[in-house]
């Protein structure tokens, strides 16, 4: 009995040990999964942390970033995006972006099946411009799901739309002035060179740009002096004697100007002659959190940078590339190295932490300092990150603007380059804007009209304009308003402040865009006193010419008055035809003179009644070539004498007396050959009675476009059949 009794005890013994062994695990397992929970409580507080962090860096980013998913519903964005956008950052999540900042139609126009990095402008009303820069699934987000970051470039727009304006009127000034404009750069070669200076040099300006003023001189020496004076008295008015092309020399009055920028550095010279399950859930979520994040800030268009107590702890790589560094060889430095100097590093502490202090965004524009020494002009936004203290952590925005920078600068310098050759320009230079509004006037107004350069800002720049002018002068700048003509010169007279009247010659050039507001440059010059002494020069010629004529016909009686009746049918007929007054003055004259040449012809012979023999005949055909040879030596404005010499001359070349042909006869000549038959044949003559006007028109009608110009026979035929010409009774 005792035996199985044992058994049982030990079978009890082993159950109890088991029981042991179990408990023993059980509680060993108790005690690592409580290890586990604490160490899952403790990822989640840094999962939160490192969320918290992120977040806090992404909202401290002053430029909007948002991402959103296939479904272009947003599924994180910035306080900068919430902002533009008007909605709480803790609302935006979920909502279809396209919908909210910047509000449109539809999504941004980029291809869904596109995995690339892609950047676009954006620009938004009202004169706001956005640069976009996108990433996708490339740089490790899920498919279809894209992140945006907008960079504000609206400045940097304006400037260029300010450079191109400046450039734009800067260059029509230039191109309308009638002076000659010449500018060369601190070499003395030639860098501006406008049409004018092209007329009156006979160069184009690609064969003189470049090339050492000293060409443009008849004397080197001459070119050095003219330097000198310049630079010794910062500007000079002399008169030069200067070669053309073609060797000829001409002698011009010189206003020269040094060409400095805002600084006053010489530019040259100027002449005017921009559970374990939980955990991998946690560490998932962080993952993609910082990927996030890292995307965001290592993509970034702009250089980004966490600084504390004034030492570099993070940066992304456009900041270290805009300095020139590896990320690694910034970490842990102080922002000092970046400054061209400790008084530039302390002014900005000085300056910018108060604002961050007090919660505020520091910006402001300076030159930062790269690994090579070099400078480069950047924009700097910088922002505390928490609660900020007096060297606490920020994170500062870094944009190199060295384009923008130097787009200004070149904006200042061509404005000054401008500013001096117009204001030495002896020309008026005149901007007025649609309504005929003055919005400048050069200096040289005051010597014109007697008027300061500023007096007449904002008046109307028709009230000094003749009445009798005005209609001529509204209607050649309606033409340019409308576009029908880009260059328009017209001659008209304005009132002097002394209240006496003065001719100007004024070329306007195209309409241009300027803040808004379209704008016309004109170029005034005064040439009164040329038109003066032109007109005492054409009346003493007429008297002149009429004084020869009248002596001319004193031999012979049968054609007194002739010339006359000649003269006034022919520039009839030329007014007919529609010819210029300047080219019917000149008509009028050779009209007046055509048989001057019968001076050298026997007066017997031409007052003989009866026929003319081969000699007799041969004499009369001479008074062409005589009449030209006694007036080739007199100076007109027009070819006189070359008409006298033609106007015997016949379309089929049966003419004398260089038998001529068609064409090859000048239009005057031929005008006068047509109303000297009907002249001739419509009065008597020694040798036979008149013919009268239809006997004339029969003949003339029967050469047309034979012997006969067909337009002046037209015109003609016209004026006595349909308009009552008549010649004067004698």
């Amino acid at each position: 009995m005792a035996e199985p009794a044992g058994k049982g005890g030990a079978q009890r013994a082993s159950e109890v040990d088991q029981l042991r062994k179990d408990l023993a695990q059980a509680r060993a397992r108790i005690e690592k999964l409580a290890a586990q929970l604490a160490e899952q409580e403790v990822l989640s507080r840094r999962v939160e942390q490192a969320r918290a962090a992120w977040t806090q860096t992404l909202d401290s980013l002053t430029q909007p970033i948002f991402m959103h998913d296939e479904k272009g519903c947003i599924v994180r964005a910035n306080r900068a995006y919430a902002e533009r956008a008007g909605v709480p950052v803790t609302n935006l999540t979920g909502k279809v972006y396209w919908k909210l900042f910047p509000a449109r139609e539809a999504a941004f126009p980029v291809e869904a099946a596109e995995t690339g990095d892609t950047e676009f402008e954006l620009p938004l009303p009202p004169d706001e411009v956005f640069l976009v820069r996108s990433v996708g699934a490339s740089a490790g987000l899920p498919p279809a799901w894209r992140l945006y970051i907008f960079q504000d470039i609206t400045e940097l727009k304006q400037a260029e739309a300010a450079a191109r304006a400046s450039a734009q009127i800067a260059g029509a000034i230039v191109e309308s002035s009638r002076a000659l404009i010449v500018a060369v750069d601190r070499d003395r070669r030639v860098v501006e060179f406008n049409p004018a200076a092209e007329r009156a040099f006979g160069y184009r300006r690609d064969e003189v740009l470049g090339k050492h003023v000293n060409m443009l001189y008849a004397d080197p020496v001459a070119g050095d002096a003219v330097r000198r004076a310049v630079l010794e008295r910062d500007g000079a008015v002399v008169e030069v004697v200067n070669r053309t092309k073609s060797g000829e020399l001409f002698t011009s009055l010189l206003a020269a100007a040094m060409l400095r920028d805002a600084e006053g550095k010489v530019l040259g010279v100027a002449g005017a002659s921009v559970d374990v399950t939980e955990r991998k859930a946690a560490e998932a979520k962080v993952g993609t959190a910082l990927a996030e994040l890292e995307l965001t800030i290592e993509n970034a268009p702009a250089g980004f940078a966490v600084v504390k107590d004034r030492v570099i702890e993070r940066v992304n790589r456009r900041f270290a590339e805009m300095l020139g560094y590896d990320k690694r060889e910034l970490i842990g430095r102080s922002t000092e190295l970046i400054y061209p100097g400790r008084t530039e590093y302390e002014k900005l502490g000085s300056d910018a932490y108060p604002e961050l202090a007090s919660g505020r965004i520091y910006q402001t524009t300076l030159q930062l300092k790269r690994k090579d020494g070099s400078l480069f002009w950047a924009h700097l936004a910088g922002r505390a990150a928490g609660e900020q203290k007096e060297g606490g952590k920020s994170i500062w925005v870094a944009d190199d603007i060295t384009a923008r920078q130097t787009l200004d600068e070149d904006v200042r310098r061509r404005e000054a380059y401008f500013r001096g050759v117009v204001e030495n320009s002896g020309d008026v230079i005149a901007v007025v804007n649609a309504e005929g509004t003055v919005k400048y006037e050069s200096p040289a107004i005051e010597r014109v009209l007697g008027y300061r350069d500023a007096e007449r800002i904002g008046r109307s720049s028709f009230e000094l304009v003749h009445p009798e002018d005005l209609a001529e002068l509204e209607g050649a700048y309606r033409r340019i308003l409308r576009g029908e003509a880009q260059r328009v010169t017209v001659e008209f007279r304005l009132r002097h402040r002394d209240g006496s009247w003065r001719i100007v010659e004024a070329t306007a050039s195209g309409v241009f865009d300027s803040e808004g507001e379209k704008i016309g440059i004109a170029n005034l010059r005064d040439v009164t006193e040329r038109r003066q002494a032109e007109r005492r020069v054409r009346k003493s010629m007429e008297d002149a010419i009429a004084a020869i004529a009248a002596a001319a016909e004193t031999r012979d009686p049968y054609t007194a008055g002739h010339q006359r009746d000649v003269a006034g049918l022919a520039v009839a007929i030329a007014g007919e035809l529609g010819l210029e007054a300047e080219r019917m003055c000149g008509l009028q004259l050779a009209a007046l003179v055509h048989d001057i040449g019968n001076i050298q012809v026997p007066g017997e012979i031409l007052a003989k009644p009866g026929k003319l023999n081969a000699l007799e005949y041969a004499f009369v055909r001479s008074h062409a070539q005589a009449g030209h040879d006694i007036l080739k030596g007199i100076d007109f404005p027009w070819p006189v004498a070359e008409i006298v010499l033609q106007h015997q001359e016949l379309l089929d070349g049966s003419g004398y007396p260089r038998g001529l042909k068609g064409d090859q006869i000048l239009l005057e000549a031929r005008i006068l050959s047509v109303a000297n038959v009907v002249a001739a044949m419509s009065a008597p003559r020694a040798y036979r009675p008149a013919a009268g006007s239809d006997a004339a028109l029969a003949e003339i009608t029967a050469g047309r476009g034979a012997k006969f110009d067909a337009q002046a026979v037209d015109a003609c035929v016209r004026l006595f059949r349909e308009r009552g010409y008549s010649f004067q009774k004698r």
